[in-house]
């Protein structure tokens, strides 16, 4: 990825960071381990996509700093606190993993398989909404895991809970969130139709890893238990 980073005004701390990538999909990507990270205030700093055209992302990056003793203490003096900041997002955009995915975005890519495949016409017409797992976000460096989707009902409408189950990076054996879909519908068709859905999303998620394994073995040097 090629990276410009230019700071618009640094008496506040906004700058603004252009991403050239030849691949829409690594932006994606990359944009979810941005934003997660930079959420994450590992830099005390906030990111947001303005826009993006094909190849290439922009983002605005905004910190806090103020002049006093406690801040020069902890984070030195304003032009320390912004070469903090700058080698920070450098490393995170020179990573060379970024071709990982996350849950979050293996659900994403899970849900436009489904589109070209024509199977996700049945729930769009009955839409409420479509939300990844975005709070608890991991990156996927083994492929031990079970796709599990399951129909829940509640107030206002039925759910589909989709989490993966099982190995999916060097931590134990665990359940993570992958994203939940929702309709205000609470009929019988709506609850088969969820159940279709849930059915159409383990099958081409379980093709979209097989397919793209590599993203999913240990590289060298991580320890396959």
């Amino acid at each position: 990825m090629k990276i410009k980073f230019v700071w618009i005004n640094k008496e506040e701390i906004h700058g603004e960071v252009y991403v050239s990538e030849s691949n829409p999909e690594e932006i994606a990507r990359f944009y979810t381990r941005f934003s997660h990270n930079m959420e994450a205030r590992w830099i005390r700093a906030s990111v947001k996509k303005n826009n993006e055209e094909e190849g290439s992302a922009h983002y605005s990056v905004r910190a806090w700093y103020v002049d006093n003793e406690y801040y020069r203490c902890e984070y030195g003096t304003r032009e320390e606190y912004i070469l903090r900041i700058e080698n920070r997002v450098k490393d995170l955009i020179e990573r060379t993993d970024y071709s990982r995915d996350t849950n979050t975005t293996l659900m994403d890519a899970i849900v436009e398989e489904l589109k070209r495949e024509g199977l996700y016409g049945r729930f769009q017409a009955i839409e409420e909404y479509y939300l990844p797992e975005k709070m608890n976000v991991a990156i996927l460096t083994r492929y031990e895991f079970d796709i599990i989707t399951y129909v829940n009902y509640g107030s206002e409408g039925t759910w589909l809970d989709c989490y993966l189950d099982g190995k999916f990076d060097e931590g134990e054996k665990r359940k993570i969130g992958l994203g939940t879909f929702k309709t205000l519908k609470e009929d019988m068709e709506a609850s088969l139709i969820m159940g279709e859905l849930g059915g159409a999303i383990t099958y081409v998620g379980d093709k979209y890893v097989n397919k793209n394994i590599d993203r999913f073995l240990p590289k060298d040097g991580e320890e396959n238990e």
